[in-house]
């Protein structure tokens, strides 16, 4: 039911899309080392990976080591610095990879409206799969990711600076142990329905975002946290299922007015199943607890308006 679907255009190689049209990739892109494959800066556009791969590769060369958040090696991105740190609060070795998969970016609110989508793509060893920036989109004609596989990649779906986009039922991770799998960052009215992250390193992190809905996701046996909010507010997390997170569960961060209901959360690790610090008036209610290492843990203000 997306509105506007006009033209169809095959796909071969990395490209820019800048009219509109539906795309359809006819091969695997593999080992590319493009700074950005598929560049999208037009609205009504539908790129549809047709069940292909679009791959970088680890090059040291172009691509050398460094440490996030150490300042005599400059990252090639800031913005993932800017998550790791605020995730982790530590540096972590990496060798980069090129930096995008598909990017859609600059696209300004218009009152016509106009979708931009992605689907049915396999992306690998970027530093953000997917990367929607500064890209406007009203809750009538939203964009979307649907149905992507990105795995060995930094940041699997990055959103910096957008709105109105529904990322549903995508799979992320699978034996990433670098990969967070999707991250906000000043980002608002953006839904996150029926994504499955399995062992990554970190499920969804939301920073300085407001208003986006997280519900039906499924977050198992990843090594940091399932979802982790930082420094945001009046988001809805409801009917989430988080388990085997070895850090913890569902964490607060200076975040507030959020409401956390009706998810299950279980076997998660050092910090508990949901995890308050500085994080006044948020609501939680009929969260189920179970097996946790710890059940809920709160510091500094973290309070409660109504019961777990």
């Amino acid at each position: 039911n997306y509105l506007y679907e006009a033209g169809n255009f095959n796909v071969y190689t990395c490209r820019v899309i800048d009219s509109p049209g539906t795309y359809t990739l006819q091969n695997d892109i593999l080992n590319s080392d493009q700074k950005v494959c598929i560049d999208i800066n037009s609205r009504n556009v539908i790129f549809d990976g047709n069940d292909h791969t679009i791959s970088g590769i680890f090059n040291v060369a172009q691509w050398p080591q460094h440490e996030i958040g150490n300042p005599d090696v400059v990252m090639n991105d800031p913005l993932m610095e800017l998550f790791f740190e605020m995730q982790y609060g530590v540096p972590i070795s990496l060798t980069v990879r090129p930096p995008y998969g598909i990017m859609i970016h600059d696209l300004s609110p218009d009152p016509a409206g106009g979708i931009v989508g992605v689907r049915n793509i396999h992306l690998s060893a970027w530093e953000a799969g997917i990367f929607y920036r500064n890209s406007h989109f009203d809750p009538v004609t939203e964009g979307f990711v649907e149905n992507t596989s990105i795995d060995s990649s930094l940041v699997g779906i990055l959103m910096d600076s957008s709105q109105g986009v529904m990322v549903n039922a995508n799979y992320l991770g699978y034996g990433s142990p670098d990969l967070i799998g999707i991250a906000f960052n000043s980002s608002r009215n953006n839904r996150l329905e029926n994504n499955d992250i399995t062992s990554a390193l970190a499920g969804i992190g939301l920073y300085y975002s407001e208003l986006n809905s997280l519900t039906g996701n499924n977050l198992r046996d990843n090594m940091m946290s399932g979802i982790g909010l930082s420094s945001s507010l009046g988001n809805t997390v409801s009917t989430n299922t988080v388990t085997g997170s070895y850090l913890g569960g569902i964490g607060l961060v200076n975040s507030s007015s959020n409401s956390v209901h009706d998810n299950a959360l279980s076997g998660n690790g050092l910090m508990g199943a949901i995890f308050l610090g500085s994080s006044p008036d948020n609501e939680f209610f009929n969260n189920n607890v179970s097996t946790n290492y710890i059940g809920i843990l709160v510091d500094s203000y973290g309070e409660f308006l109504s019961e777990i």
